[in-house]
């Protein structure tokens, strides 16, 4: 590099020839050395060189490098003002967006995606190669964006989805792009609005969704996005928020149920049917279909009070709920057998319940109690439109207690000599998940004297072996 002296043009040839030859590293010093000056009258080499740049940055481990001239290479390519380059504009935007999220810069990020989603409004995906390329891998980015956002297992041809820096800017995208199909650009919208959800941000992102909707509402998104809210609200214990949320939650649960044939079975992403949300009468009895969907996020708030130790707010949100609804809301029969009433129908969920009833009134479980609820509340857990958010507090709660018990109550614990090595190995796996849940409730089963059904044990037998 120092034989090359201060020559703009050799230096920048010996970037993009160590780019192209993927000596990313080599090429990033070649690149530092000249990122200000380059193309200082052409932005069109502009946009392409800091690309390159930026792209060599993310190989190295420097995301906010390659944010920083993702978004340098972006300013450069829409001041060329061509329909080609705007597009690859729209790309860079969403590229610097991906560096961002990779760096834990999740509000600049969404914002960013909101972006190139928003323009790519204007962009027809049939007008070339390119157009039909951003516009199918924007919305790969944002699918992407979900998965890390809201830790799904999204998996693209059997394996975990990922955004390669630069992917939605590539200036030579392969024909066979067009070949993909293209769901509606309202879907990406509404990823991004659970994504923001999801994160506990407000970047305008959901509140402005309806103006950004081409078709009006699609249901079965809807209410996803809904049920996401509730999810934030439950894992906060939020007894307000919950509130705020829960009508229109409900709305939503029982129109897209009653519904289900119509707006999941025959979801069609590429030209998803649309209707608005009716609201839910608050009169006469509620149906049982509906007070059946009401229980999963009133119970979910209850054993997510239980798992964090604010029991309180259970009564809080009985409270809250009792003054917006004047007493009258589907649900409101999980509060009575919480009190000690009755009105659930399902065995699982009375079970549940009172679980929840004795554990407010006392936290300190004997080990064979605490085994029988860790069991209890995860199989109600995993049949629960919840389960994604239940099982990692679940296990959190089930790891530290079984922890506690095996560190100062394993005389109360049968044949802790055998028993306790199995359960501190269980202890000793890392993952939150069901997978640990099974191992666990099978090895403290032995510890406590209890007896699981031949078919149960087979089937937490079969999560258990998927441990890493």
């Amino acid at each position: 590099m120092s034989d090359l002296g201060d020559d703009l043009i050799l230096r920048q040839g010996l970037a993009k020839v160590h780019f192209h030859n993927r000596e990313y590293s080599e090429a990033l010093v070649a690149f530092r050395a000249v990122a200000d000056r380059i193309g200082i009258h052409s932005p069109v080499d502009r946009a392409f060189s800091l690309r390159e740049g930026a792209i060599c940055a993310a190989k190295c481990g420097d995301w906010a490098l390659a944010e920083e001239w993702f978004l340098d290479a972006k300013t450069a390519a829409a001041a060329v003002g061509t329909p080609d380059m705007d597009v690859m504009a729209i790309g860079l935007g969403a590229d610097s967006a991906v560096a961002a999220l990779e760096t834990a810069r999740i509000s600049q990020g969404l914002r960013r995606l909101a972006e190139a989603v928003g323009t790519l409004r204007h962009v027809d995906p049939e007008r070339n190669l390119r157009a039909a390329h951003c516009h199918r891998v924007v919305r790969h980015a944002v699918l992407w964006a979900r998965a890390r956002i809201q830790s799904i297992d999204v998996r693209i041809q059997g394996l975990p989805i990922r955004a390669d820096a630069g992917i939605c800017s590539n200036p030579d995208p392969l024909p066979d792009i067009r070949e993909l199909p293209l769901g509606h650009i309202d879907i990406a919208w509404y990823m991004l609005a659970g994504s923001e959800r999801a994160a506990g941000l407000d970047e305008g992102i959901a509140f402005g969704l309806d103006d950004q909707l081409e078709g009006g509402p699609i249901p079965s998104l809807e209410f996803d996005l809904r049920r996401q809210e509730m999810v934030r609200a439950i894992e906060r214990v939020d007894a307000a928020s919950f509130t705020d949320k829960y009508s229109s939650y409900m709305d939503a649960a029982s129109f897209v149920f009653e519904n289900g044939e119509q707006f999941y079975k025959k979801f069609n992403p590429l030209a998803p049917e649309r209707h608005a949300i009716p609201m839910l009468a608050y009169s006469g009895e509620f149906t049982g279909e509906i007070q059946k969907m009401a229980k999963g996020p009133l119970l979910s708030f209850a054993l997510l009070a239980v798992m964090k130790g604010r029991v309180e707010s259970i009564e809080l949100l009985k409270d809250a709920l009792d003054e917006r609804f004047s007493g009258f809301y589907p649900g409101r029969l999980v509060f009575e057998q919480l009190q000690g009433g009755g009105g659930l129908e399902g065995e699982l969920d009375r079970t549940v319940a009172s679980l929840i009833e004795a554990y407010s009134v006392d936290s300190r479980m004997s080990p064979d109690q605490f085994w029988i609820a860790g069991l209890r509340f995860f199989e109600w857990a995993s049949q629960s439109l919840f389960k994604d958010l239940l099982v990692p507090h679940l296990a959190a709660w089930q790891r530290s207690g079984w922890r506690r018990v095996t560190q100062k109550e394993r005389f109360r614990l049968f044949a802790p000599t055998l028993t306790v090595p199995r359960i501190e190995e269980i202890l000793n796996y890392r993952q939150n998940n069901e997978q640990f849940l099974a191992g666990l409730i099978l090895a403290t089963s032995e510890a406590v004297g209890s007896t699981l059904g031949r078919e149960y044990r087979e089937k937490l037998d079969g999560m258990a072996k998927d441990m890493d």
